[in-house]
């Protein structure tokens, strides 16, 4: 199973305060978003046609460049041959790397996408 993987990349701050009901306090540190927008493999690694409500899920691997150790975040429902999005939130300012794959109904895991590097400060 192979996809293409789109990057893009929001940045926010965290101002809190000022409205009602806020429970954020204003630290003016800047946090970031990361927006991953992907097109579901349409064939497996073999070649073979992979349709898409045969498509289970995926798994986003991302980390701190400066971390050893990989977050993971797997994504799936009834629909997911019908996702081609997530985003991220919260994060420290930095330089991540993001990876992704893609597994079948029957648990099927592809290999991962080569990792994709993103700076934001």
């Amino acid at each position: 199973m192979t996809f293409l993987v789109l990057l893009s990349t929001m940045i926010a701050s965290c101002n809190g305060g000022g409205g009602s009901g806020s429970e954020q306090e204003n630290t003016g540190t800047k946090r970031i978003s990361l927006k991953l927008n992907w097109t579901p493999p349409s064939e497996r690694a073999d070649g073979s046609r992979l349709y898409p409500y045969e498509i289970g899920g995926y798994e986003i691997l991302y980390r701190k460049n400066s971390s050893p150790d990989w977050n993971s975040i797997v994504i799936y429902d009834d629909q997911s041959w019908v996702l081609d999005k997530y985003e991220i939130k919260d994060l420290s300012t930095g330089t991540y790397e993001i990876k992704m794959a893609t597994f079948d109904i029957d648990g099927r895991f592809s290999t991962y996408s080569d990792p994709v590097k993103v700076d934001k400060y």
